[in-house]
């Protein structure tokens, strides 16, 4: 019995930190102190290389005037939250090192790939399916429903 090779895959390592402070510092943004900040900011690495952040958004603010904040970064932002923020108060990060694999999707440009080769096989041998194949080009729980499902095809049997 033959088995198709499954390469090894990067993971995005990702840091989600929770910040209790009184607001987000408009200085850090390039603007002037008392400038009304969104409570949502989303960014891109290659929008912005210098934010170290991809998410900062308001959860909830409370009674005392202080809010708390959620970030999503590649990186531990310890030092740079009281440059982010004003009158911090607390702050908790939760370190995921695997959070999901790296999305590397093909270009349309790059007609040296072909999908057969570029992809993680889904058959990796008679009766042994991957269904995580997938998430190397897009990583949702949905797609893992679906892969279940198609596997489930596959093997003849009804879904539940």
């Amino acid at each position: 019995m033959t088995i198709q090779e499954v390469k090894p895959r990067q993971f995005v390592h990702c840091y989600v930190t929770l910040v209790q402070a009184q607001g987000i510092n408009p200085v850090y943004f390039g603007e002037v102190p008392g400038t009304r900040m969104p409570d949502n900011i989303l960014t891109t690495q290659s929008a912005v290389p210098t934010t170290p952040f991809n998410v900062l958004q308001l959860e909830t603010s409370l009674r005392n005037g202080e809010n708390i904040y959620k970030l999503f970064s590649n990186q531990d932002l310890e030092e740079e939250i009281p440059r982010i923020f004003t009158n911090v108060t607390h702050v908790r990060t939760q370190d995921w090192p695997y959070t999901f694999p790296h999305l590397d999707p093909i270009k349309p440009s790059d007609t040296s790939a072909s999908p057969p080769k570029a992809y993680q096989p889904i058959i990796l041998s008679d009766g042994i399916y991957y269904l995580n194949t997938m998430e190397s080009v897009a990583s949702a729980m949905e797609g893992s429903v679906i892969a279940a499902r198609n596997v489930a095809q596959l093997m003849n049997l009804e879904p539940l």
